[in-house]
């Protein structure tokens, strides 16, 4: 009886420990502007925002938040003046930073532009992206939906 009683407070001291283990987190939305924006599938954003931010020029910072706030990462290719990628181009991205790398994979997405229909040029252009999240918790994998563009 004495073991059955050690073992019971064992796992009742070991389920009060998992429990106050910090959950992980969730992204949350950084505002946007003319860029590339990424929304991660069955996530939103109310109000506007993506999950995942760069503006609209080759080399830009990724802007997001993993849980702990607001993070800019440095592109690993020089910024420049231009954006090179267009509509139907798959490309990658890499990001870096001392607490890891993100790395994003976009592909051409739905077209959602009804000027199109109207034989009017966009101002946009649809994306599908995957998007790998390492620091030194892990790898965390995202897919999602977005634009390129104003």
């Amino acid at each position: 009886m004495e073991r059955l009683c050690l073992f019971l407070a064992t796992a009742a001291v070991a389920a009060c420990s998992a429990s106050s283990a910090p959950a992980s987190s969730a992204l949350s939305c950084v505002p946007t502007s003319c860029g590339c924006s990424i929304l991660v599938e069955s996530g939103s954003c109310p109000g506007g925002g993506a999950h995942f931010f760069h503006e609209l020029a080759d080399g830009s910072p990724l802007q997001f938040n993993a849980g702990q706030g607001p993070v800019t990462v440095t592109s690993a290719r020089a910024q420049s003046d231009t954006f090179t990628p267009a509509p139907g181009d798959s490309w990658s991205e890499v990001y870096r930073d001392s607490g890891g790398n993100v790395e994003i994979h976009y592909t051409p997405g739905d077209n959602t532009c009804s000027k199109l229909a109207h034989g009017e040029q966009c101002e946009y252009f649809d994306v599908r992206a995957e998007v790998l999240l390492s620091s030194p918790q892990g790898l965390r994998r995202y897919s999602g939906v977005g634009t390129c563009g104003c």
